[in-house]
């Protein structure tokens, strides 16, 4: 797990690790990165921010992984509950 892209993403690219996660930029993606599985489970509270410290809004939202088939099922989490998200 790390907490920048860029740098999860070399670490994914390096080939060493079934799955890395990462978070920083706050922007949902699921990616194969070679043979890594790479995550960003994108904003549980609902924003990101610029450089500059500007908020947008954004879908809340998470991920789950089964570790045995390594299958990720993604959600968003709205008033009518937890919806489920494709990639």
């Amino acid at each position: 797990m790390n907490h920048y892209d860029g740098i999860a993403c070399a670490i994914a690219a390096s080939g060493e690790f079934d799955l890395v996660c990462y978070g920083h930029n706050h922007a949902y993606s699921i990616a194969r990165i070679g043979r890594t599985l790479a995550i960003n489970p994108g904003a549980i509270m609902g924003a990101a921010f610029s450089a500059n410290g500007g908020r947008t809004d954004v879908a809340s939202t998470f991920m789950t992984i089964d570790t045995t088939t390594g299958e990720v099922a993604g959600f968003e989490v709205s008033g009518a509950g937890c919806l489920p998200r494709n990639p």
